[in-house]
């Protein structure tokens, strides 16, 4: 009998240990890691239920650059136009209150009216500054040709000779182009030849045919077997921002996606030209634009229609006196949905990716470039986003993005891998080698400070010039190694003030970047986040930013110096890269000259966590201000998923986990709820005996 007893008890303990953790803890876990993490998010809920912005209306959250035109001469002021927007949309009238800034003094400076005054041929990019935030213009500027035999040569010893002239029929010209360069004041029996000072914008023949390659300015030299020379400053234009002699121009004609848009969108308007024989010039730039009633409508230099409210408007395009019309037609259409998507659902730390906002009409119209739209993350430790739904990722893991219009809103899921890259394209593959044809050396900008470092990468294209994905071998080449130098992996570090030109070569093919160093001072440095979170076997690459001497901000810093607070929770390198060793909170500290700044690292056991954890939403999207995460989210590891349209049996009060696991629980419960009755119909039936 008392083995009997043993092995009831044996059974009962059995069907204790079969029971789902899940259902044991239904009742005692109400809150899960999401709910915490909304919560803290800086929802626009507050706790009265009215809703908060997160800019004052009068605080410029978006600028806008424009001017007539980007090339100008040495002598020829241009108006540099700025518009501003504030984080609701609306349009600030008052834009008296910002600063202008160059990279380049000696190629032209701007006032405090945000006119350009050009001095000398080069590049020039002008940043316009309004609190935290600044937008660039780059202008291309041009020596005048009565100045060209008074310029110094900063390239050639000796002075340029008066007497000799060097002309074409143009100083534009666009890629693919020819343009013959005709010279005269040779002495008796004097040769020439001819050289270019970027030899990868053009090619030029004995005879001076030149052949425009690539985009830029280029200055052309012609010099005699006696010693003498002269040259010719040009400017080449891509196929892209090509623009038809004005003197050609015989009509233009307004280009849009739609006549008809909605309150709720921006409609974005270019102008064509055409010449007499019907030749069209698209996207030109020297166009103003105006409209006829800015009650219900709005226009910026862009040529971006902002509607105010229902209605017609018409709208005005003038290009060298050559004007055109368009009426459209606002309507109020209450918007019906929206859709929120991406091009890729996974990127990497420190990668960006632009989330894209359409929608639906209650007439069934398509609506695009919606304006107003709030967006939030599910953990700002993962992933930051801006009021343009620009998220950037900060670590590894999985983020949900809501977007919400009205009462209308919408849910994208992102996985971050590991992957540290701070330029990839968002849709980055390997390029096909039998399919490339030619490669282009990019990055994110051509000005940068010396403080800085800026990673470069290289694109495959095929035989009609399309990006086709990523070259993996490649080696680089500076022209001058004093002033910087290249990283294996791609990582520009200047050394000096000065320009360099970076050539890459792959698989036979080079293409060559120039870039602009700026010598700027250092005058303060941060971490471009004051807190953040890493698993285990996670691991996270740390980025430092900062200001120079001018304000003007500088990212991924260079040079810098990191510490841990506790290096038994985990360690960091020179280039920032932590390893994580046990569980537990750290301060890193970067210091660069006598600047420095701190952060908050916690490393976290990761348990059944992973990194690879997709987070997906099958039900209603309607969880921006979910009160009740227990009811739709679980958080088991990082996994976060809505199932409210879900055709699985649940067992009551256990939260699904959207992956199938609630059904698996279920068939343990039933097996366990089974064992105990037989084990207390035993035991009762013993006991009876034993009476």
């Amino acid at each position: 009998m008392q083995k009997s007893f043993i092995s009831l008890v044996v059974i009962m303990l059995l069907s204790f240990t079969f029971l789902p953790s899940s259902l044991l803890a239904a009742e005692g876990d109400g809150d899960t890691d999401v709910d915490a993490d909304l919560e803290t998010e800086g929802s626009v809920d507050s706790d009265d239920g009215s809703t908060e912005t997160e800019a004052n209306a009068s605080t410029v959250n978006k600028l806008e650059l424009s001017s007539s035109k980007s090339d100008v001469m040495v002598g020829e002021n241009m108006q540099i136009n700025v518009k501003g927007w504030d984080a609701n949309g609306n349009i600030i009238e008052d834009m008296s209150d910002i600063q202008y800034s160059v990279n380049n003094e000696s190629v032209a400076t701007v006032n405090s009216n945000g006119e350009l005054i050009p001095k000398a041929a080069g590049t020039v990019t002008v940043t316009v500054s309004a609190g935290d935030v600044s937008e660039n213009f780059t202008f291309n500027v041009m020596a005048n040709k009565e100045d060209d035999n008074d310029s110094e040569d900063t390239e050639l010893d000796g002075d340029v000779d008066s007497s000799l002239n060097l002309t074409a029929d143009e100083r534009k010209l666009n890629v693919g182009e020819e343009l013959q360069l005709s010279w005269d004041g040779l002495m008796e029996n004097e040769n020439v030849s001819f050289e270019l000072s970027d030899n990868s914008k053009a090619n030029i023949t004995d005879d001076g045919m030149l052949t425009a390659e690539n985009s830029g300015n280029l200055t052309v030299w012609l010099k005699t077997d006696e010693g003498r020379k002269t040259k010719l400053d040009l400017m080449i234009h891509s196929d892209a921002d090509s623009e038809m002699d004005m003197d050609d121009l015989d009509s233009v004609k307004i280009d849009a996606p739609k006549a008809n848009v909605n309150l709720l969108e921006t409609l974005p308007l270019d102008v064509d030209g055409f010449d007499v024989d019907g030749n069209k010039w698209e996207d030109m730039s020297n166009v103003t634009f105006s409209v006829d009633d800015e009650s219900k409508a709005t226009i910026d230099a862009n040529g971006h229609l902002h509607p105010k409210e229902e209605g017609k408007v018409t709208v005005t395009a003038t290009a060298n006196g050559m004007t055109d019309t368009m009426d459209i037609m606002i309507d109020g259409n209450d918007i019906d949905g929206i859709n929120l998507d991406a091009p890729k659902s996974s990127i990497g730390v420190n990668e960006k990716l632009n989330l894209e906002v359409n929608g639906i009409d209650s007439e069934g119209n398509a609506l695009a470039n919606l304006k107003n739209v709030e967006f939030k993350v599910s953990d700002k430790s993962v992933a930051t986003i801006d009021g343009n739904g620009q998220l950037v990722a900060k670590t590894t893991g999985t983020v949900k993005v809501w977007a919400m219009l009205d009462d209308k809103q919408d849910s994208f899921t992102v996985d971050i891998t590991g992957n540290t890259n701070t330029n990839l394209d968002q849709d980055d593959v390997e390029a096909d080698l039998d399919e490339v044809t030619d490669i282009s050396l990019e990055s994110s900008k051509a000005d940068m400070n010396i403080n800085e470092k800026l990673n470069l990468w290289v694109k495959g294209l095929d035989e009609d010039g399309n990006k086709i994905g990523t070259m993996a071998d490649v080696w680089f080449d500076v022209s001058n190694e004093d002033i910087a130098e290249v990283t294996e992996d791609g990582y520009l570090l200047p050394k000096a003030e000065g320009t360099v030109t970076i050539t890459a070569n792959a698989e036979g093919k080079t293409d060559t970047l120039d870039v602009n160093i700026d010598g700027s001072e250092l005058s303060d440095i941060s971490f471009d986040t004051p807190e953040a979170d890493v698993d285990m076997n996670g691991n996270m690459k740390l980025k430092v930013n900062g200001k120079d001497e001018n304000g003007n901000d500088l990212e991924d810093l260079q040079n810098i110096d990191f510490e841990v607070s506790d290096e038994s929770v985990a360690t960091v390198d020179s280039e920032g890269n932590i390893t994580p060793k046990s569980e537990g909170t750290v301060t890193v500290t970067a210091s660069s000259d006598n600047y420095e700044d701190e952060m908050t690292l916690t490393v976290a056991s990761n348990n059944n966590s992973s990194n690879d954890t997709e987070m997906t939403n099958t039900g209603s999207n309607n969880d921006w201000n979910n009160e009740d995460s227990n009811e739709n989210w679980t958080s088991a590891s990082s996994d976060m998923s809505s199932d409210s349209n879900s055709d699985s049996l649940t067992t009551p009060g256990v939260p699904s986990t959207g992956d199938g696991s609630s059904q698996s629980s279920m068939a343990w419960s039933w097996i366990a709820l089974g064992l105990m009755a037989i084990a207390g119909t035993s035991v009762f039936a013993w006991r009876k005996q034993q009476q």
